[in-house]
């Protein structure tokens, strides 16, 4: 299955991401009115990529907690991030650290850990990013 996402840039001060999901609306990042020392703070790539790691993370979480027979209150997750220096000197993400608390009913301890296990292996987006995924680049001038 191949998704897809688009970009729609047209000055300095911002974007819109159309996602091309039903249930995510379009993302329009405006940094107009953020002063030049935020605007270096911001790091907004870094932020959307720690968001699909959440997201992806803690619904296959939410998932196979309710397919054990689970029924989840809530789930609380943050992301974090560093930059680093690789050995080219690019500066990198080079760790994401997730951390979830999980509210769920219905459960043993063994069930619940069978599932927690399983998760320490990553989610189809965090596990796709700890194994590498091969980039393919095309720039045109229009």
């Amino acid at each position: 299955m191949s998704i897809e996402a688009r970009l729609t840039r047209t000055g300095p001060d911002g974007y819109r991401i159309i996602t091309g999901a039903k249930g995510v609306a379009d993302i329009v990042v405006d940094i107009a009115g953020v002063s030049a020392e935020d605007k270096s703070n911001e790091h907004i790539g870094g932020r959307l990529l720690l968001s699909a790691c959440l997201s992806c993370f803690t619904n296959t979480l939410f998932n196979d907690l309710t397919k054990a027979g689970g029924t989840v209150n809530s789930i609380e997750a943050r992301a974090a991030t560093e930059k680093a220096k690789d050995s080219s000197l690019r500066t990198k993400y080079d760790n994401i650290a997730i951390e979830v608390d999980v509210d769920v009913d219905g459960l043993d301890d063994a069930a619940f850990e069978s599932v927690r296990s399983t998760l320490l292996r990553g989610s189809l987006v965090t596990y796709s990013l700890d194994e590498g995924i091969e980039m393919d680049y095309e720039i045109n001038r229009i």
